[in-house]
């Protein structure tokens, strides 16, 4: 079970299932110019219901080696990602408490860009993706997605909640 939430956990974050709903943020600055990550944020818990019985889990990380920069130009609309992060999660499951590793993690690949509102979208050859912009100031930038899915597998119905948050300041 430990492992399918895992993986489940995993395979959500990198969908990047986020509302599509203004909800008001603020993000008349310009999102042009050079973004230095300074922290990640991503917990959540999730819930297994199969034959009676539930199991929750809780998870919440810390960032390692954190070192990733986004550079958004404009005529044409690029944007370029370098480096990234690992994430060091911690889940908890029936009383047990376990830390794993994520490495080499980015939410934004290097592609073009387009932003409507609240919404990110990133245009590139693998795959392309909507991210929410939490807040766009003219120092700062916080993107991410927040995450709410039920997915069932072998008679076991699993929710997910989380919200994955990548923190950057303007250089």
């Amino acid at each position: 079970m430990r492992n399918f939430f895992i993986l489940f956990l995993v395979q959500s974050l990198l969908m990047l299932s986020c509302s599509s709903d203004d909800d008001g943020t603020d993000t008349s600055a310009s999102i042009v110019g050079k973004w230095i990550a300074t922290d990640v944020e991503f917990s959540g818990s999730t819930t297994a219901t199969g034959q009676g019985q539930s199991i929750n889990a809780t998870f919440s990380s810390e960032p390692v080696d954190l070192n990733h920069t986004l550079t958004f130009t404009e005529s044409p609309n690029e944007v370029v990602s370098e480096g990234g992060f690992s994430l060091e999660i911690t889940s908890s499951l029936n009383g047990q408490t376990e830390i794993e590793t994520l490495e080499g993690e980015s939410l934004v690949e290097t592609g073009g860009w387009e932003q409507n509102g609240n919404q990110l979208t990133i245009i590139n050859s693998e795959d392309g993706g909507d991210i929410q912009i939490f807040e766009l100031t003219a120092s700062r930038l916080v993107i991410g997605t927040d995450i709410s899915e039920m997915e069932t597998a072998d008679g076991v119905a699993i929710t997910l909640n989380s919200t994955f948050k990548i923190i950057y300041r303007r250089e």
